[in-house]
Parts: structure tokens; C-alpha cells; sequence
């Protein structure tokens, strides 16, 4: 109400974590993955497969958010690639506030990032997957299982909620306050059956889109293979 113009961002919401599609006053898909490069190359291919413009976010130092020592150029640069190649646009995060912090290092690894981001705008902005091979991360499997961990590290047969109605219901997780959609199932972006699928794509060479169930209803004829992994 006060400037209709503000910039509102929630992180994670509507990639893999509540793979729903998004609705069409979102404009935008953001989410940070610190240092984890296939992590970021499967919300990559999400995100290419749902079709909105996005952005990750990788930090600059190795382990951590706020940590103290740089990502070695080589790291840094792969992770811009990889985002640049699913058609994404890279975002740094980063806290170099402290004494202990080479900020003028995280500066260079910024510099170098951008630079190289640039001289591949022409290749990567506004670019589009080619439909080979579907993996499907379907909402409704994805919140069959919603046992969410809270706050507190306990798991409880009270944390269930379903989405048999297409509302989720929180039945009282004292550590989760509140109800919400962006589920992390054993606290994780990605569900390891759709990782497992993407390393096996990638190794063997095939590309391929991660979608939801709405992009595979438009979609599907498109395809050459559909990709349903399985449950534990």
C-alpha cells in the first residue's frame, strides 16, 4: 500500500520445494544455494522448465553463509555457468561484515562472477530448454509425504498435513509456526529421487527439464521421455 512499486521477494517459494505453478502476478522465482553446484543446476533446470525468469543466490566463501574464506575463481565461475546455462540470472550473497572477512577477496570474486556473466549475456538471457527428457517433481507426491522437520529438530505424528483438498493442513507442529507451502522434505531443496535422476542424466550426457504436473499436462507431446521417480 505504501509503494506499490516495492520489490517483494520469498525465498524458495514455488521451485521444488512447492512445485506448484507459480501464480501470474509472480514475475520472478529466487532462491540461495550456498555452495552446492548440482543443487543449483536442478533448481536451474526447474526453473527452465517452469518457464518464469529466475535467480540463485551462491555465497562467496566455501562452506557458509558469512564464512571467511573465498570460494577458489574456478568454483565461483562454474556456479555462474551452470545458473547462466538453465537460463537463469546469478545473484551473490554474502555478509562481510566482520573483522576476520578478505573483503576486498569477496570484491574480486563479484567482479570476476559479473564479468563473466556479461560476456555470456548474449547467450544465455532469455534463452530456452530444448524438450528432451521430462523429470517429473510432482506437487501431489511431493505433499503426500509432508512430514515437515520444525524448528526444534522433532518429528512428530502431530507435524503431518495433507493436501488431498489443495490446502495443506498443519494439525500443530509446535516448532512450525504457522502452516506453509514450502515444504523441505528431511530438510533438503531437492528430494534425493530427483537428484539421483538429474546425476544420472547429467553423467550419461541427455539433457533434461525438471517440471511439475501442470507443465506436464501442456507439455508432454514434447517430450521424447518422462522421467517418474520413484518413492522410498
Amino acid at each position: 500500500e505504501g509503494n506499490p512499486g516495492t520489490l517483494v521477494t520469498f525465498n524458495h517459494s514455488y521451485w521444488l520445494s512447492q512445485p506448484e505453478t507459480p501464480p501470474s502476478f509472480v514475475r520472478n522465482l529466487s532462491a540461495d544455494i550456498h555452495h552446492d553446484t548440482q543443487g543449483m543446476d536442478v533448481y536451474g533446470r526447474y526453473g527452465s522448465g517452469i518457464g518464469v525468469p529466475f535467480d540463485i543466490m551462491p555465497g562467496l566463501s566455501v562452506k557458509n553463509w558469512a564464512g571467511t574464506d573465498p570460494k577458489p575463481p574456478e568454483k565461483v565461475l562454474t556456479e555462474v555457468a551452470v545458473i547462466l546455462a538453465n537460463g537463469g540470472r546469478w545473484n551473490i550473497g554474502e555478509f562481510p561484515t566482520g573483522r576476520r572477512h578478505p573483503v576486498a577477496a569477496f570484491q574480486d570474486l563479484a567482479a570476476r562472477g559479473a564479468r563473466f556473466a556479461r560476456d555470456r549475456q548474449p547467450w544465455t538471457l532469455h534463452t530456452r530448454s530444448v524438450p528432451v527428457v521430462a523429470v517429473l517433481q510432482a506437487a501431489s507426491t511431493h505433499y503426500a509425504r509432508v512430514l515437515p522437520e520444525n524448528a526444534s529438530g522433532r518429528r512428530s505424528g502431530e507435524d503431518y498435513v495433507w493436501s488431498t483438498s489443495g490446502e495443506l493442513v498443519r494439525l500443530g507442529a509446535e516448532g512450525n509456526p504457522g502452516p506453509t507451502r514450502v515444504y523441505f522434505y528431511d530438510n533438503r531443496a531437492a528430494p534425493d529421487e530427483i537428484t539421483g535422476a538429474a546425476q544420472a542424466l547429467s553423467e550419461s550426457q541427455v539433457h533434461f527439464d525438471i517440471i511439475n504436473e501442470d507443465v506436464l499436462v501442456r507439455r508432454l507431446a514434447e517430450y521424447q521421455l518422462l522421467v517418474l521417480p520413484l518413492l522410498q
